[in-house]
């Protein structure tokens, strides 16, 4: 079986497959074969691993989409029923840590939100919000879309209430060592700013504050929660270590620093992560996410052997030319950039 799961597979991709110990980054271009590669490498560890059970992998990737293909991929490559296999995104993952030991941290059970609602909860606590700096007379709620997405960005990075508050608070210090110094014009922009700031702090905490007392959580909240879960309660996280024997995360450079953080923590002990991405590929950059990605995934795993797939399936020569051109652009936003190599020919002109 482990010799028909590699049948197909160039050189690099059996090397992907097969490479199943220690930390793994995978650089993998558009078109190379990257969910093939990642479906037949979990396949390869139930096959290949008598000590592997479905439960002692955990996949991780961006959409619920991509998630079912992927369950449904390995279940027909095995004849395994996944249904004891965590196969999901990031954020289902951490939902579900959540709803199981929660509690462990004095979290009680919490409804998510995100989007629209979170946007409808602001808004009903419009009146508790004191907002002066980002206050418009015509219609106060349109500045509330900009704190949802100020608030995401902040727990993304893992900045949580308290620190935007002492940040907000060492502005408001230096502003008063300083402001003797300053003329009247700037002065008056450095106290705009250090209000500005101040508010954002205010609205973030009052935020944070009305969502637990009403037994809610944004998306943010089930990476922020997960990762104090597993920081001040190590016992748990042993045992979240034990389960899963090999993590595999797609689509890393959707990645941001917070997830990166619970990705670390899981792999700890046994460092049996496996990171597939592309750089280029990058869509959610105003999210955190960015070819910092992979720098953060070096940094945590030094040791990590770097597979690169760069024999494109899908596209022509003259194409992939054309596209290379164009994404070199992206000037130093790329992690180990490399040019993609046709392997149906050039086919025809763009």
């Amino acid at each position: 079986m482990e010799k028909v799961l590699l049948e197909g597979l160039n050189d690099e991709q059996q090397d992907a497959v097969t490479s199943t110990e220690g930390p793994l980054l995978i650089i993998a271009g558009a078109g190379t074969g990257k969910t093939r590669v990642i479906t037949r490498r979990i396949a390869y560890l139930l096959e290949s691993k008598p000590d592997i059970a479905p439960e002692n992998i955990l996949a991780l990737t961006y959409t619920n989409k991509a998630a079912d293909e992927m369950r449904e991929r390995v279940e027909a490559l095995t004849n395994l029923d996944t249904g004891d296999m965590f196969i999901g995104t990031i954020h289902a993952f951490c939902n579900q840590v959540l709803d199981e030991v929660g509690t462990h941290i004095g979290l009680p059970k919490l409804r998510q939100i995100d989007g629209i609602d979170q946007w409808i909860f602001l808004e009903d606590h419009l009146d508790k919000l004191g907002l002066d700096y980002y206050l418009t007379l015509a219609n106060p709620r349109d500045v509330l879309k900009d704190f949802v997405r100020f608030v995401s960005r902040c727990k993304d990075e893992m900045v949580l209430p308290q620190d935007y508050a002492e940040y907000a608070s060492g502005l408001r210090a230096d502003f008063k060592l300083t402001r003797g110094e300053l003329g009247d014009e700037e002065r008056r922009v450095h106290e705009l700013e250090v209000i500005r700031e101040e508010e954002l702090a205010r609205v973030y905490r009052i935020y944070q504050d009305e969502l637990l007392k009403a037994g809610l959580r944004d998306f943010g909240d089930s990476i922020i929660y997960t990762i104090k879960l597993f920081k001040e309660r190590p016992n748990i996280l042993r045992s979240y270590q034990g389960q899963f024997k090999y993590i595999l995360i797609d689509e890393f450079q959707d990645t941001n620093l917070a997830q990166i953080e619970i990705f670390t923590f899981l792999a700890a002990r046994r460092r049996n992560i496996c990171a597939c991405g592309d750089s280029d590929q990058a869509i959610y950059r105003f999210r955190g996410a960015s070819f910092a990605s992979f720098n953060h995934f070096i940094d945590k795993f030094p040791e990590a052997k770097r597979i690169r797939l760069n024999k494109n399936y899908r596209s022509g020569g003259h194409i992939l030319s054309a596209a290379c051109r164009l994404i070199e652009n992206n000037g130093a936003d790329r992690f180990e950039p490399a040019v993609l190599v046709p392997n149906n020919g050039e086919g025809e002109h763009v």
